[in-house]
């Protein structure tokens, strides 16, 4: 049995592996008092690593032809509130969450599969 100690220092071990600064980016949908809507963006700042996906490029639908993109991993630190409709942003790259992995019994850090915009 892992303890609550362990487990918070597995979780510090991992997170000292996070080295890139980033923000996860949330949009919203807010009235434009016409009725309407617009997109806004919230970023909440946190750290992450990013590395190329061992899986196969994704396969996407653009502009009615398919389009291969190439998926990438990004690790966040366990207890980052990502979601499948957010984007996260590094530097100047921005990446779409197709998925997130997780949560499991003993969770590390939370990984996330991605696309570049």
């Amino acid at each position: 049995m892992v303890t609550s100690g362990e487990l918070a220092a597995m979780q510090a071990t991992q997170r000292a592996t996070l080295v890139e600064a980033c923000a996860i980016v949330r949009r919203t949908l807010v009235s434009d008092g016409a009725g309407g809507q617009t997109v806004t963006e919230a970023e909440t700042a946190t750290i992450c690593r990013l590395a190329a996906s061992t899986n196969l490029p994704a396969d996407r639908l653009v502009a009615g032809a398919t389009a291969e993109q190439m998926l990438w991993r990004i690790t966040l630190p366990a207890g980052a509130d990502v979601r499948k409709t957010d984007a996260i942003r590094i530097g100047s790259r921005t990446f779409e969450v197709m998925g997130i992995y997780g949560p499991h019994t003993l969770t590390t850090a939370l990984v996330c599969v991605c696309v570049e915009r």
